[in-house]
């Protein structure tokens, strides 16, 4: 055994049971819990575990794959459930239903494979000569669970009056640790697009920017001479990790968000300050943006961006072609080997992905899956809907319906050009949002109770 692997083991046999135990004597552990488990989304490459990997391949999914955040989401249910007064445990969530079809139908394309391996044409070594058809679609299908799983902790843990000052506050620490990493990487290390540790600029930009709009709506609901100076430096930080990252897609995944979102919160919260606090902002951000004008620009030269998206589009006609021809789709995972041994023709990458979600979806899960994956996007915005028209009055509650639906609107831009989505920290972000949303849609009297940043 690796030792890796005996130093999972032997933490995980200590981490839940010690952690339970003190959540039962001390109640705030419970939300000391909840801050690791955000906080350590940044540092996920030292915080997870991946059992039989297959790195060589190109994919967003390449192994077994457990966190620390999902070792905490068992801690948060075993506690829960050692306290059941005081969180009543609801076994069917608003997105239940969606993910369970979305499941099945992950398990049929699994199940109807032709075949089990394929030739990989570009094989260097003996580990890589095979792609594995029939094992790749079980790590995205044990990568469904676990979203679904930390959805559902979080959804009966957010009753907790102090959850939502937990989570602003850990998103705040995240963006000024990645704002230090990513400022590091430019000036020190010269880089020119800055992944701060997240393995790539795509998921870093995805990442900070959800936590960003998140905060956004804050700003303009909160009092205190301290707090709104504050939440306007974090929102500001992270448009500047993103402008560092030169990512062009979520430069206008965040500014689009950001526009969405203030309709809403300036709209609820018209005031005199207000008003003075967005010119703030848009000035802080301008300032920021002019400074970077170079480096942006050099991103922004029309043969580039024409080229990028011919390849794109290219991707994703293959991705069609591959629904066309398997009615359940490759299966999770397959889209590399298929695009690379049939698909890819001449002149295009010898091995790629679809940097779409949906045409990645359609591929890999055929019509039906696609068709699943557009009705939770859009359960998502009805439920946002719902909340924001029920709960206008409430200042707190609509606030934080504001800020799950800029997490949503961020990563849905990123994701018509990427797949963030698919990365553990990125979901992570996104699972706090359907979470904050859903609790509201179910028990909103509850949720009233909750304390303002």
């Amino acid at each position: 055994m690796e030792i890796k692997y005996l130093v999972f083991f032997s933490f995980l046999l200590a981490f839940i049971p010690i952690s339970v135990a003190i959540c039962t004597i001390f109640r705030p552990a419970m939300l000391a819990i909840l801050a690791i488990m955000i906080i350590s989304t940044v540092f996920h490459q030292r915080f997870e575990i991946t059992f039989y990997h297959q790195e060589w391949y190109k994919t967003a999914t390449y192994g077994f794959n457990i966190t620390l955040s999902d070792l905490c989401a068992i801690v948060l249910l075993i506690s829960m459930l050692m306290r059941s007064k005081e969180y009543p445990i609801r076994g069917v969530l608003p997105f239940t239903i969606l993910y369970g079809i979305y499941l099945f139908i992950a398990l049929v394309s699994w199940i109807s494979l032709e075949r089990g391996v394929l030739a990989n044409p570009m094989t260097e070594t003996r580990e890589d000569r095979y792609y594995l058809l029939s094992v790749f679609p079980l790590f995205g299908i044990w990568k469904v669970i676990r979203f679904f799983f930390t959805y559902w902790v979080l959804t009966q843990f957010f009753t907790n009056p102090k959850a939502l000052k937990t989570v602003v506050y850990c998103f705040g620490i995240n963006i000024i640790l990645l704002l230090i990493a990513a400022l590091i990487e430019r000036y020190h290390y010269h880089e020119f697009q800055v992944s701060a540790g997240m393995g790539s600029m795509h998921i870093l930009n995805a990442f900070v920017g959800m936590m960003g709009m998140f905060i956004f709506p804050f700003i303009f609901a909160s009092r205190g001479i301290i707090k709104v100076p504050i939440l306007i430096f974090l929102y500001v930080c992270s448009f500047v990790v993103i402008i560092l990252t030169v990512g062009r897609t979520a430069l206008l995944a965040f500014t689009f968000s950001s526009f969405v979102v203030w309709i809403f919160a300036f709209t609820r919260n018209f005031t005199i300050k207000n008003v003075i606090l967005v010119a703030v902002v848009f000035f802080l951000s301008l300032g920021a943006f002019a400074k970077a004008y170079q480096t942006l620009k050099s991103r922004s030269d029309t043969g580039n961006i024409q080229q990028t998206i011919k390849g794109r589009v290219e991707l994703n006609l293959h991705a069609y072609e591959m629904a066309r021809d398997n009615f359940w789709g490759v299966g999770l995972g397959n889209y590399p080997a298929w695009y690379t041994v049939k698909y890819s023709t001449k002149g295009e990458e010898p091995s790629s992905i679809a940097h779409n979600i949906y045409f990645l979806t359609l591929a890999e899960l055929g019509i039906l899956g696609m068709i699943t994956f557009i009705f939770v996007h859009l359960r998502m915005y009805q439920i946002a809907a719902y909340d924001l028209m029920v709960n206008w009055r409430n200042q707190v509650l609509s606030t934080v319906v504001m800020g799950g639906l800029g997490i949503y609107l961020m990563l849905e831009v990123q994701d018509m050009f990427h797949f963030s989505s698919l990365h553990n920290s990125v979901n992570f972000v996104l699972q706090v949002g359907m979470a904050f949303l859903s609790r509201i849609y179910i028990d909103r009297n509850t949720m009233e109770k909750i304390e303002m940043v």
